[in-house]
């Protein structure tokens, strides 16, 4: 029997924890598909986003066996630098995968344990935090990191794992000399959800994300202030940026009495998809998305969507799956929303299955195994 490649996995927050989002549902579906084909260990914090306790009946500064992988949660009452020294010097692993380009705990350290490890593939994900949009946020303190770990070569061994073709070219902008390996994100297999009731001139939107300029929910308050149909918005995510979010705050009360915000806070994943069940559309004006699971799992349950041309999910109407649309043409949303709002049962039952279709093809087309093991080995 071939022995298992040893892979050692460090992120900040993963199951269950959930409010981190994508990064977070990327990595959990990449265990779950390489569980029996790998020997995974995950080393990871002991509380989800934003918490100050740790998890419920988990215990923590242990490894732990879950279902085909073990975890190592770290309490904050351990030093995270001794316990990853410990970690890494106890076993050896094929591969170390990274979940993250900026984590101080769970990329930056046991980058610098590794920094003169020759035995190990070191695997880095930046999950889109190379993007453009993302690395204008906080743009001199990242730049600034970038020429200290470039001088002191925190990167050079690694090879970074980018999840489309466009985040390949981001991140050898910034790392011209490295290697890249271009393999898709583990997504939700598509399951179809029987359509919504759709009467013209009534619209329910859903966003779903974090609260923070990046994933721009305060364009879309601003396009809604120009519409008059009957529209309902649903915002489910945590708060991240307190003041990102009283401005919303100040303008819902420029909108019209025929559209509704309701701000539903943080939800579990299992909640969020009954959201997704009943709104007509899914809408992200995101300023960019390495994948956006959010987008893919609202085409798997047959919900079109209207995005931002900031995604990997381009050329939607054409295939009835949903509009992405630039971010310099609010009237373009607008008109977009006009339309949606005036879709009859028909029509929008059309757009249901062109959404499900486009995530069913996109799925039978990838060769998830065989990427990751080559990627991992």
């Amino acid at each position: 029997m071939t022995e298992k490649n040893k892979i050692l996995i460090f992120v900040d927050w993963f199951a269950p924890g959930y409010k981190a989002g994508g990064p977070i549902t990327s990595l959990v579906n990449l265990v779950q598909l390489m569980r029996e084909d790998m020997d995974i260990s995950v080393v990871t914090s002991d509380r989800d986003l934003g918490e100050t306790t740790s998890y419920t009946g988990i215990r923590t500064d242990i490894w732990l066996q879950a279902d085909g992988y073990r975890v190592y949660y770290i309490s904050n009452k351990q030093p995270v630098l001794k316990i990853m020294k410990h970690i890494l010097r106890a076993d050896n692993y094929d591969t170390i995968y990274l979940n993250s380009m900026w984590s101080v705990h769970y990329t930056w350290i046991p980058l610098w344990l590794l920094r003169n490890n020759h035995t190990s593939k070191i695997v880095l994900a930046p999950r889109g935090m190379l993007h453009p949009s993302a690395l204008s946020i906080s743009r001199v303190k990242k730049w600034l990191f970038l020429h200290i770990a470039r001088q002191i070569g925190l990167y050079r061994q690694v090879h970074f794992h980018a999840t489309t073709p466009l985040e390949e070219t981001y991140i050898q902008t910034v790392f011209p000399n490295q290697d890249v390996s271009v393999v898709q994100n583990v997504p939700v297999i598509p399951v179809y959800q029987s359509s919504q009731n759709k009467e013209s001139g009534i619209l329910r939107l859903l966003f779903t994300g974090r609260v923070h300029p990046i994933k721009n929910i305060n364009f879309l308050l601003k396009v809604l202030a120009e519409c008059r149909d009957n529209i309902e918005l649903y915002i489910v995510g945590p708060i991240e940026d307190a003041d990102y979010y009283r401005k919303g705050i100040a303008l819902c009360g420029d909108l019209s009495a025929s559209v509704q915000v309701h701000y539903l806070e943080d939800k579990h994943p299992v909640a969020v998809q009954q959201y997704v069940r009943g709104c007509h559309f899914l809408i992200s004006p995101t300023l960019g998305e390495n994948f956006g699971h959010a987008i893919f799992e609202a085409f798997a349950a047959g919900r079109p969507v209207i995005i931002s041309d900031k995604t990997p999910w381009r050329g939607l109407e054409a295939v009835h799956a949903g509009f992405d649309i630039g971010l310099d043409t609010a009237d373009v949303w607008q008109e977009v929303i006009y339309r949606c709002a005036g879709m009859n049962q028909q029509e929008y039952d059309q757009w249901c299955t062109g959404a499900f279709m486009y995530a069913k093809d996109f799925f039978s087309k990838q060769q998830f195994k065989q990427e990751y093991l080559q990627l991992l080995s």
